[in-house]
């Protein structure tokens, strides 16, 4: 299957902004409320927050899920409680790979 010009634009984008950080944002033992994304940085929580707000990107999230540029499993469970989009993705992700339970 080819890969989605959008999705390699925002793979390239992830993976050269992966080392970013900043304080007060970033923290290896930061908590959800206190600004971690999921398991993803602050500028990937902000693009990929951006995605899921947008209709026309949602099909960039569900490939993404199966890439490494990030981690998409971690970013969608931290957005699941105050976005079911978020939740919806992960679970028909999960029933694609035969882990209905881990949804």
């Amino acid at each position: 299957a080819a890969q989605c010009p959008a999705r390699a634009l925002v793979e390239q984008l992830l993976r050269k902004t992966a080392a970013l950080r900043f304080s007060g944002q970033d923290s290896a033992d930061a908590s959800p409320a206190k600004g971690a994304e999921g398991g993803v940085n602050f500028v990937h929580g902000v693009i990929l927050d951006r995605l899921l707000g947008g209709s026309q990107q949602h099909h960039i999230l569900e490939e993404l899920l199966d890439g490494n540029a990030t981690d998409m499993e971690g970013f969608l469970r931290s957005r699941c409680a105050t976005n079911p989009l978020a939740g919806e993705m992960l679970w028909k992700h999960y029933l694609g790979r035969g882990r209905p339970l881990g949804a």
